[in-house]
């Protein structure tokens, strides 16, 4: 968790399909987790780097996997937010509710990220990182 959370957020949504098998691993899963590890593995000399851009501007990405969850039919929430090309926070998660369509999902995932990127750009300012309001959701 603490790889997925605080260094790799590539691997935050293999990670969250796995946890959700913790009481009941089979064989599978210990085959999806052994991936995850030789994968890591290969990437030791990998990192997030910060400076690729000059810019100061919050960039964000999120998007929504309608109904991909086939057990319960929830879509799968996630965004990326980004300063100088270097990813500072990250989240993927279910949805709380299920979607009847896949607007419907993106339009979860979209509150969910402006949100997040209200919070941040503040967070900049009071820090003041930014001078005024730089923001850009994808």
């Amino acid at each position: 968790m603490y790889t997925m959370l605080c260094t790799q957020p590539n691997l935050a949504y293999p990670i969250s399909v796995l946890s959700q098998h913790m009481t009941n691993l089979n064989m599978e899963h210990w085959m999806a987790i052994k991936r995850i590890f030789q994968y890591l593995r290969g990437t030791l000399q990998m990192k997030l780097q910060f400076g690729a851009t000059p810019s100061k501007e919050v960039l964000g990405y999120c998007d929504a996997d309608w109904g991909g969850d086939f057990e319960n039919r929830r879509s799968t929430t996630g965004f990326v937010f980004m300063i100088g090309g270097g990813a500072i926070f990250w989240s993927s998660n279910l949805q709380p509710t299920i979607a009847l369509s896949t607007t419907e999902a993106e339009y979860m995932v979209n509150t969910q990220a402006i949100k997040e990127a209200i919070w941040i750009t503040k967070l900049m300012m009071d820090l003041r990182y930014m001078e005024e309001k730089k923001m850009m959701v994808i």
